[in-house]
């Protein structure tokens, strides 16, 4: 099963990143071809990787220096004898790695699944002449099932992000307008008395990624977030966070003020104001998630037994996606 693990953009050519993904201590590194992704351990003695090198398209020890190729082979033993044979024994794990829209996915086992794979996924990469987009990324001290539980949800908007991307005086009857459930993704569009909210389209495809699309009243996508979400351990997970701002309905439609929003400077002033509120938004839902774990505990039968009363049209995915959790527990249990 392939997992989201980290933005590529983000992975530096000169330094291992270690990383926690599935019970697993991971290192991801850069060669000249692809993003690579090994246990992060050294066969040798058993130092990390991660505090190593990367030299000449090879990951370095920083203990003895032995070297390692992009599939894992030992290449390297400074200590051996010129000509030695090294066993395989000497290799290490190296699991299978690709990209999509930037965002690198890792095979961390063979279990064989009926969603699709992550590379048919229909997500777009965005033109980022047409767009703003910032991505942010959160090790969260709360479950996968949580926070996809948390993005399934329209309701909360107004009163744990009131200020930001709500209003609590604007709270009203949520109306379901449009919903569809298939064995691989849920789908919903999530609509508005008031005039003034948009209109928001949830869409999650089975099990990791989830996208929030805001909607003007012309019926326009004017922003949209994409949030790739994996497994840490019990009652933790690594979030991928993606924010999609259309340019073209940031501003009047005049061509001068349009080719204004590509300038550098405008560029690198937008992402720093973004950063920080999208810090200061994530941070709104981990207060409100890690208490909703102390509450229910960790673990995947004390979610599906936890008591919950889900009776508005605003709860339709929760809903959905907490029988899916039912039917799928076997299969689910490594997500939290």
């Amino acid at each position: 099963m392939y997992h989201p693990i980290h933005f590529k953009s983000r992975i530096s050519y000169d330094r291992p990143t270690p990383i926690h993904i599935s019970n697993r201590n991971l290192v991801i590194w850069r060669s000249k071809e692809a993003v690579n992704c090994f246990e992060d351990r050294c066969p040798h003695r058993g130092a990390q990787l991660s505090q190593g090198k990367i030299l000449e398209n090879k990951i370095q020890c920083g203990y003895h220096g032995w070297q390692f190729d992009p599939v894992g082979i030992c290449t390297t033993v400074p200590q051996a004898k010129p000509g030695q044979y090294l066993p395989k024994a000497c290799n290490v794990k190296a699991f299978d790695t690709f990209t999509k829209a930037d965002i690198v996915w890792a095979e961390l086992d063979n279990k064989k699944t009926q969603w699709p794979h992550p590379r048919d996924l229909e997500i777009d990469s965005f033109n980022r002449t047409d767009h703003f987009v910032t991505d942010y990324i959160l090790d969260a001290n709360y479950g996968f099932l949580l926070q996809i539980e948390n993005l399934l949800d329209p309701a909360h908007i107004h009163f744990v992000h009131d200020g930001f991307q709500g209003d609590q005086a604007k709270a009203k009857f949520i109306r379901a307008k449009y919903v569809n459930i298939t064995e691989t993704k849920m789908e919903a569009v999530f609509t508005h008395d008031d005039d003034l909210v948009p209109d928001i389209q949830i869409v999650y495809h089975m099990p990791a990624v989830v996208e929030v699309s805001i909607f003007n009243k012309k019926g326009k996508i004017i922003r949209k977030n994409i949030i790739y979400v994996a497994p840490v351990s019990e009652g933790h997970c690594r979030v991928l966070f993606r924010d999609v701002a259309y340019k073209k309905y940031l501003t009047p439609p005049i061509p001068s003020i349009q080719q204004f929003l590509n300038r550098g400077f405008v560029e690198d002033s937008y992402q720093t104001l973004n950063q920080a509120i999208i810090e200061s938004i994530m941070q709104q839902d981990v207060k409100i998630l890690e208490s909703q774990q102390k509450t229910q505990g960790t673990g995947l039968d004390s979610y599906l037994t936890s008591r919950n009363v889900l009776l508005t049209e605003a709860d339709t995915l929760i809903l959905s996606f907490r029988k899916w959790c039912l039917a799928n527990r076997d299969l689910l249990k490594e997500f939290v």
